[in-house]
């Protein structure tokens, strides 16, 4: 990485994004590897959208939480197809807060223009179907959206957008989705 921007070789560069691929609180059951860590508390999921600036949420499995935080990337594609992202190191400043009474389905993202709810799964198919259940639920219960309206929108609103974070076919991480609902619409 040179002046913001990574460069590819001498003749391919792109602005810098970087993320925290890897974010979680420790599970119930004991995890070998972060390549089988993912899940309802998080985990390697290399989730572009976990950035300065946005809010992630995650159920707390234990007493104390025991918050894990590494894998930063300054940028990465789409899928990150080959299993390969612009890995870097980081220096990461975090504010923690616990809400003792809320209980989400599933880990999600706040940021100032929009809510994603992920969902980490295999096959591809299953993932998008639970985050966009995920999200509707979310809009149902925390903003007061009908069931049926919600359930339309994901179909014709133009600002909802399905990402596929990690879709890596020859590891056996499961594939990290997120469905994202424009603010504005809410």
């Amino acid at each position: 990485m040179l002046d913001g921007k990574i460069w590819f070789n001498e003749r391919i560069s792109w602005p810098a994004a970087p993320f925290i691929g890897t974010i979680a609180v420790a599970p119930e059951r004991e995890v070998l590897s972060s390549v089988f860590g993912q899940g309802i508390g998080g985990g390697n999921i290399d989730c572009r959208d976990i950035k300065a600036g946005n809010i992630f949420f995650v159920n707390s499995q234990n007493e104390g939480g025991l918050l894990f935080v590494g894998d930063v990337h300054a940028s990465q594609g789409d899928t990150e197809f080959s299993g390969v992202a612009a890995e870097t190191r980081a220096e990461v400043l975090l504010s923690v807060d616990v809400i003792p009474t809320k209980k989400i389905a599933y880990p999600r993202i706040d940021t100032p223009t929009s809510l994603i709810a992920l969902y980490n799964s295999r096959p591809l198919e299953h993932a998008v179907t639970n985050a966009a259940f995920i999200l509707m639920g979310w809009l149902e219960q925390e903003y007061g959206m009908r069931q049926r309206d919600a359930y339309m929108q994901m179909s014709v609103n133009p600002g909802v957008r399905v990402h596929i974070y990690q879709m890596i076919v020859d590891i056996p991480l499961l594939y990290t989705v997120g469905i994202e609902f424009p603010r504005n619409c809410i």
